[in-house]
Formats: structure tokens, C-alpha cells, sequence
């Protein structure tokens, strides 16, 4: 039954992928296919042993915040509807509330499950995506065009849920490597592989630095001096990799000058802080109840949103951007509570953590997936998934 429904799962996400790439990455055309993946992980989590036992209050406070996020964001769909299409709102809302659920239940299993067969399904995946990004390069390069991120179908169509899927496999990469699975490394590598095609700096980046950071962090509590020479030989590798590029006349609009061009960083950089400024005067506004969803009711243009943790409280209030600190800050004690949790979850939480501060909002659904994950792992089970 595992094979069976670990199948299903993996269809209906390379499914998902496959109409992004292929065919629209419209939200609303989408909708059939979590409904479909609520269901196959409700029921997979139904037949999984010991469910919900243990860290059931911190999986309650959790499920808490989600409730109130759904809540405040119906309020702000109220409240700013003439500003608002039906649709326009639906979509962002299944976007940030539906979709992290998913994700979030997804990250219970595989704290939970051994999911032998959903690892095996993994790789087919993460194969897959590495495919279809090379496959919109060399399509590019058929035209004549430079070696494009993959995320433009065309040079004036943008296509950022493509983002998301290299997040999505760049975080089962780092849990993966947390749960000592066999290949896990290959795993990363091809995730890596798939962001750098992409031209999605973000997981590239935070991903190798989270896994660096964590196991430098581990060297120094097992005082092994060996990881921590590796880990400084793979910082200098990277450093000198970045500038040694920059000497280079990159291509412009190519997939290489958008990951190694310190220029393309400081350019990203000004432009989010930008957003941030002209989004600051609108606060006093969203500051009980929130905004919901923020960027699309004062701001107005795709992209244009503020790539932090304020983003929060700008969309949902105060009181609820509080609250999901709270929800984070408890991740973090329970990772820090062991070696054994630090072992598994540390690069798990640093990547989470970098992600929310310097680079993604409230929209980016890998964050429930990962919370979750961290709040109902237990290292004693986990370590049977190796």
C-alpha cells in the first residue's frame, strides 16, 4: 500500500511540474491536483503508526497558526474586496494558506514514516526537474538565445513557481542528508544541479551554506578537526569560484551571470529594497488585522513583495506575525534539545531560517513543510530511516 500511494504522490507532483514547465503556470488550473494530494497524504498519514503521538502540543500550536492565518486572510478578503477580484484573491489564497498545508502534512510524514518508497519516488522526481530545466535551456539555445535560467518559457514570460520546486527539492535534500539516507548526497547534488539551471540562487546558495554551517557547527561539538578542514576547503571553493567568475564577461541574461554575477546580487538586492520602503508607509493599515494578501492590494505588480519575515506581519497583523516567531522560535529549542535532533534537523532549520530573513515571504509554502517537520521529528525513529 505505501508503494502504491508514495506513487501517487510523486505523480501528482511531477504532474504539477510538468503543467508549470510545459503548459501554464496558472493557479487556478491547479487546484485538481492538491486536492488529490490532500487526500492521498490524509490517508497516508492515517495508516501511519503512532500518528500524532508525541509532540502533539507542538503540533497544535502549529495547526493553531494555520487556522489563524486562514482566518485573518478571509477578514482581509472582506475587508479589501473592491480592491480584489474573486479570483485574484482565491488564488493567492490557495497559493499561501492551501498549499503550505499540503506541504506541512507532507513534512509530518517524513518526520513520522519511514517512506522507503516516497524516497525512491523522490529520485524519479528530482531527475525529472534536473530534465525539464535542461530541456528549456537547450530549447533556448535551439532559438540561438544565451543559455537562459529556466524559469523564462520566453523572454518576457517569468515563470516563479519554478523557484518553488527548486526550493521544494533542495529542502528534502537537507532532510534527507539529516536522516543519514543512502545517496542522500546525490540527491542534493541533483537538486543543486536543477536550482543552478534554474538560475534560482536562493536554494543554490542557502542550501549549500545551511549544510556547511551545520556540519561545521557539529565538528565543533565532536571536536573532529577533519569536518571542520572540509568545511573551510568547500567555503574557499565557493569564494573563489564566485570571484574568479566575476572576471569574466558573464553573457548578459544568462544562467551564469544571474547565479555568479555580484552585480545580479546587488541589483536583486536594491530592488527588494525598494519594495521594502514603498511598502513601509501602508503598515499602519495592516497592523491589527493584517493585509491580506499585502503586495496585491497596495502594491499591485507580480513579484513586487516584500522577501522577508515582515512580510507576515505585513499580510496578517501583528499579533499573528508573533505568533508564527513563536511557532519558529519553538523549532528552533526543539533542535537545539539534543545532538541527536542538532544532527538531523540543524541544516534544516538554518536554511529555513535564512530563507525567512533574507529572501522569501509568507507565499513560499516550503516554510509549513519544513516547520512541521522540525516540530514532529523524533531523532530515536528518524535514525531508522538510514
Amino acid at each position: 500500500m505505501e508503494l502504491a500511494i508514495s506513487f501517487l504522490v510523486i505523480v501528482i507532483f511531477l504532474f504539477d511540474l510538468s503543467f508549470v514547465l510545459y503548459f501554464s503556470d496558472s493557479v487556478q488550473s491547479r487546484y485538481p491536483i492538491y486536492i488529490c494530494g490532500f487526500i492521498v497524504l490524509f490517508y497516508l498519514i492515517a495508516r501511519t503508526r503512532g500518528f500524532l503521538a508525541g509532540n502533539s502540543s507542538n503540533i497544535a500550536l502549529a495547526a493553531g497558526l494555520f487556522v489563524v492565518l486562514t482566518l485573518l486572510a478571509l477578514i482581509s478578503g472582506l475587508r479589501f474586496s473592491e480592491k480584489l477580484g474573486g479570483g485574484q484573491f482565491g488564488a493567492k489564497f490557495f497559493a499561501a494558506l492551501i498549499v503550505p498545508v499540503f506541504f506541512a502534512v507532507l513534512g509530518y510524514y517524513l518526520a513520522r514514516a519511514r517512506g522507503k518508497y516516497f524516497y525512491l519516488g523522490s529520485f524519479v522526481a528530482v531527475v525529472v526537474f534536473v530534465g525539464g530545466a535542461l530541456y528549456s535551456n537547450f530549447e533556448s539555445l535551439s532559438k540561438g538565445d544565451v543559455f537562459r535560467p529556466a524559469y523564462f518559457r520566453s523572454e518576457d514570460l517569468y515563470l516563479l513557481d519554478m523557484h518553488f520546486f527548486a526550493d521544494y527539492f533542495t529542502c528534502l535534500a537537507l532532510i534527507f542528508i539529516g536522516q543519514a539516507r543512502k545517496r542522500c548526497y546525490l540527491f542534493l547534488t541533483l537538486a543543486l544541479i536543477g536550482a543552478l539551471l534554474l538560475g534560482s540562487r536562493t536554494p543554490l546558495v542557502f542550501g549549500v551554506v545551511s549544510l556547511l554551517a551545520a556540519r561545521y557547527y557539529l565538528s565543533l561539538l565532536k571536536r573532529r578537526g577533519g569536518r571542520l578542514l572540509l568545511a573551510f576547503m568547500a567555503v574557499g571553493i565557493v569564494i573563489f569560484a564566485f570571484i574568479s567568475l566575476n572576471h569574466f564577461s558573464l553573457e548578459s541574461g544568462s544562467v551564469l551571470e544571474r547565479v555568479f554575477s555580484a552585480q545580479t546580487y546587488g541589483e536583486s538586492q536594491e530592488g527588494r529594497q525598494q519594495i521594502l520602503e514603498r511598502s513601509i508607509p501602508y503598515f499602519d493599515q495592516c497592523l491589527i488585522l493584517g493585509c491580506f494578501p499585502f503586495e496585491e492590494i497596495f502594491l499591485g505588480e507580480k513579484g513586487e513583495y516584500v522577501h522577508n519575515w515582515i512580510s507576515f506581519f505585513a499580510s496578517f497583523g501583528f499579533f499573528a506575525g508573533i505568533y508564527f516567531l513563536i511557532v519558529y522560535f519553538v523549532a528552533v529549542f526543539k533542535t537545539f534539545k539534543s545532538f541527536e535532533s542538532l544532527s538531523i534537523l540543524l541544516a534544516v532549520l538554518i536554511f529555513l531560517t535564512m530563507n525567512i530573513v533574507f529572501s522569501r515571504s509568507y507565499i513560499w509554502s516550503f516554510w509549513g513543510m519544513l516547520l512541521i517537520y522540525i516540530l514532529a521529528s523524533r531523532p530515536a525513529v528518524s535514525r531508522e530511516l538510514a
